[in-house]
């Protein structure tokens, strides 16, 4: 189909449309969607701003689709690097800091998602946020 212009609105009122503290990995997957469309659109410097917001929302969410997503998004982001897109860094850290084993990650503050690898992103039974 390929008709960028339609798929950008598309995901942009998805996006709008949805609460993302709760359907966080929805929300960031809907992102990195909006975020391939705009590169196709040629619009990279915008791209990369976008998928590094999808990287805000995939962390901390146990998903399968979201790994491979972020796995992804990495290799995308070392190339516009390499191009000099600007903002292109930012996103590549990010999906390689999202990659490392939970242990190894810097920082504090993220919070486990899912339900014994369960593919919905709400919080995990006992943690801040579960009903």
């Amino acid at each position: 189909m390929k008709d960028y212009s339609v798929a950008d609105r598309h995901y942009r009122a998805a996006s709008a449309n949805r609460t993302p503290d709760t359907y966080q990995r929805v929300h960031g997957l809907t992102m990195a969607n909006l975020g391939e469309t705009v590169a196709a659109q040629h619009r990279h410097e915008e791209a990369a701003g976008l998928r590094s917001r999808s990287l805000d929302f995939m962390d901390g969410v146990v998903s399968h689709r979201n790994r491979r997503e972020i796995k992804t998004m990495c290799s995308t982001a070392a190339g516009y690097r390499k191009r000099g897109v600007t903002g292109a860094r930012s996103p590549e850290q990010k999906a390689a800091e999202l990659l490392r084993p939970e242990h190894e990650r810097t920082g504090s503050g993220r919070h486990e998602r899912g339900r014994g690898g369960a593919d919905d992103g709400r919080p995990a039974p006992g943690t801040p946020g579960a009903p």
